[in-house]
This record gives structure tokens, sequence and C-alpha cells, in this order.
């Protein structure tokens, strides 16, 4: 998995991202009535306007500032217990980097 995806980022489709002035690269957070993660962009036109993806086999061990867990919703499978971690609202705030003021 560390080989397709060597580090966490945020997928945004480009529209989205121009309307939100986020640039490629820029740190971004990913707000949600749970929590919140900061995130480098990656911009697309594969993904679908309005929607973002977050990879989410980057837990707090690798890295805590990218533990998208934390943000999505706690809601479990009845039956298997498997954590529905696979979608929820969220608010994205570009964020300044140094180099911005």
């Amino acid at each position: 998995m560390n080989k397709s995806c060597p580090a966490p980022y945020v997928e945004i489709h480009s529209d989205d991202a121009a309307s939100l002035r986020i640039r490629p690269g820029q740190l971004v957070e990913v707000r949600s009535r749970r929590g919140a993660v900061r995130l480098p962009a990656r911009l697309s036109r594969a993904i679908r306007r309005g929607a973002v993806f977050v990879p989410f086999h980057w837990a707090q061990l690798w890295s805590p500032e990218a533990a998208v867990n934390h943000v999505t919703v706690d809601a479990c499978d009845p039956v298997s217990k498997e954590p529905e971690l696979k979608h929820c609202a969220v608010r994205l705030t570009p964020l300044e980097s140094k180099r911005d003021g």
C-alpha cells in the first residue's frame, strides 16, 4: 500500500480547489463534526466535483495530522463490527504556508 500511496493527501476536483483557492500541494484542513486533519492537496479531474478522497491507511501511528479516521463517523456494522469509515460530510479550509505569510 505504501508503494502506491507513499504519503497522505486529500484529493480534490480541480474546479472545487480553484473555487476554494487551494493550490496543488497546499496544506488543507479537512474538518467534520467529529474532528479534523491537515493534508496536502492533490488536484484531479478524476474525482467527482463536490467530493474528496483521503486514503484511510494513514493512521495516527504514521502521521497524527493525517489520521482521517478521526474525521469519519464512528458507526460499525452490527454483524461484523467493521467500522464504517467510508464517508462523511467535510469542510475544506486552505491553510497558509510559511511562504504565503
